[in-house]
């Protein structure tokens, strides 16, 4: 018995040993402890306590855990962000690559355009598509009819068919998809995979400015100030985007998805495997490849695709995926939902909701940048846009006469 113990004694030792060797699996421990406090759980669970109270979730994170103690400021804001709106909104994760140029650019001549309003007041919102009021955000007003219009037409929704970037992938809570490398949002906030696409930043800048009647001219001057976007690991910044949608608004605006955009319906995701005889564990190019087989049949008229998505078509017109049940379970039962881990959503942009600061929908940014760094970025971006209200001004007295 005593040896028993003794060695009972020796594992705990040990294991607690490895624990606090780990700055990043001793401050998830912290928090995995967190979620089963009694005020925690008499207050109820935000998503991201939700998703990590799970046993299976915590090994999961513990197989690999990373950034936990770098950005321990960072999770501690998104937890009392989470818990300040769990009441009447639902909450989202995205990482945006590249962005924070045409986030910024886009937030002030927005201002300018219309307004200090709404979640501008208190920077409480980041535009995710920079355009100003682009004719594409207009099409869909449910998520249900994008649906159904994409997968009669491609059989599949897939990120890379999305070529008017009309959906935004997301996680449900901060460490969702944990151990899926780019599945994660948490993983690609640590180690972005993106390198910048410098033509891409250009060229949404020129459609940007010209979308809010300033010309081009200024572009390159703009595209200068990426030097100051560099985080601490000396790598264009990648910025953590929590977003707050109204609960009231968020079935209309989002669907439960899996991978690449599909809905979360297995046996949908099953025929699509099955087509290229590969496994969930399977790579992403693997999957890729599967994705464009499985439209090709589609496309082909095979009886087994077609058969596939008759039946997805027919859930969607039943509400299979809709959101604010599935996030209700999600806070409440999260042990009850079978592979919690791996839902995510797609969220539809449009200029009524995702893109409108007066709409209720709040959107927080969180930055590895250095603060002294930060604030030159934006003297920097200041001058830029003055010089550049300037030369509208100009330009706009010269078309009145």
């Amino acid at each position: 018995m005593k040896k028993i113990l003794g060695t009972k004694l020796w594992l705990l030792i040990v294991g607690c040993t490895n624990i606090f060797a780990n700055p990043d699996a001793s401050v998830a421990q912290n928090l995995f402890r967190d979620t089963q406090k009694t005020h925690v759980i008499r207050g109820g669970y935000t998503p991201t306590q939700a998703h990590i109270s799970v046993v299976s979730v915590q090994e999961k994170i513990l197989e690999n855990p990373i950034g936990f103690s770098k950005y321990k400021k960072i999770i501690d804001q998104v937890l009392v962000r989470e818990n300040e709106n769990k009441r009447l909104n639902n909450v989202f994760y995205t990482v945006q690559e590249c962005s924070r140029l045409l986030q910024d650019v886009a937030r002030e001549l927005y201002k300018r355009r219309v307004g200090v309003v709404g979640a501008l007041k208190n920077d409480a919102f980041q535009f995710v598509r920079y355009e100003y009021q682009n004719a594409a955000y207009n099409q869909f007003g449910d998520v249900n009819l994008f649906l159904k219009e994409v997968i009669k037409k491609d059989g599949i929704i897939f990120d890379q068919f999305d070529n008017n970037m009309i959906l935004v992938p997301a996680d449900l809570s901060l460490f969702g998809n944990t151990g899926e490398g780019i599945y994660s949002t948490w993983m690609r906030f640590n180690k972005p995979e993106q390198e910048c696409d410098q033509n891409m930043v250009r060229e949404s800048l020129a459609m940007m400015l010209a979308s809010y009647g300033y010309s081009d001219a200024y572009v390159n001057k703009l595209l200068a100030l990426q030097t100051h976007l560099i985080d601490k690991d000396n790598k264009p910044v990648a910025d953590l985007l929590q977003i707050f949608i109204p609960e009231s608004a968020v079935d209309a605006n989002g669907y439960l998805s899996w991978r690449m955009s599909i809905p979360y319906d297995q046996s949908f995701i099953d025929a699509i495997l099955t087509s290229q005889k590969i496994r969930t564990t399977a790579s992403r190019q693997d999957f890729m490849k599967a994705v464009g087989h499985f439209n090709r049949l589609y496309k082909a008229g095979d009886a087994k695709a077609i058969a596939a998505i008759n039946a997805l078509l027919q859930k969607i017109e039943n509400g299979a995926f809709k959101l604010e049940e599935y996030l209700y379970q999600y806070r409440t039962k999260p042990q009850t939902l079978p592979n919690v881990n791996y839902a995510q959503a797609r969220l539809l942009v449009t200029n009524k909701l995702l893109l409108n600061p007066e709409s209720g929908v709040k959107i927080y940014r969180y930055s590895k940048m250095d603060a002294s760094q930060e604030a030159a970025y934006k003297v920097d971006l200041e001058r830029i846009l003055q010089q550049m209200d300037i030369e509208k001004q100009a330009r706009d007295a010269i078309r009145v006469k």
